[in-house]
């Protein structure tokens, strides 16, 4: 997922479950990436390229990043209300 959502649900979360270390049994990624940076960042058919951002990689357990989100306290739901734009670069309003 990109960087500003990932930084929405991780930021909406009271509670985030504990990390798990990669070599552990975890069952849920949720991997942040970002544009490609340096020379290769564009190839030569006009696509870009993108890249897991290591500063937004969150490795745990399905069921403890369930719980983490129904343990809010209350239903909210303007929780993930937001701006959002596409890959397409179309702007989606989630109101």
């Amino acid at each position: 997922m990109g960087s500003i959502l990932y930084d929405k649900v991780l930021g909406n979360i009271l509670h985030p479950p504990s990390p798990i270390p990669i070599s552990g049994g975890w069952t849920l990624a949720l991997l942040g990436i970002r544009e490609g940076s340096g020379a290769n960042s564009f190839a030569t058919d006009g696509s870009i390229s993108f890249e897991i951002d290591p500063s937004r990689m969150l490795i745990t357990d399905y069921g403890a990043f369930a719980r983490a989100l129904t343990d809010q306290g209350q239903y909210d739901p303007k929780l993930f209300s937001a701006r959002y734009e596409t890959l397409e670069g179309r702007l989606i309003d989630l109101t």
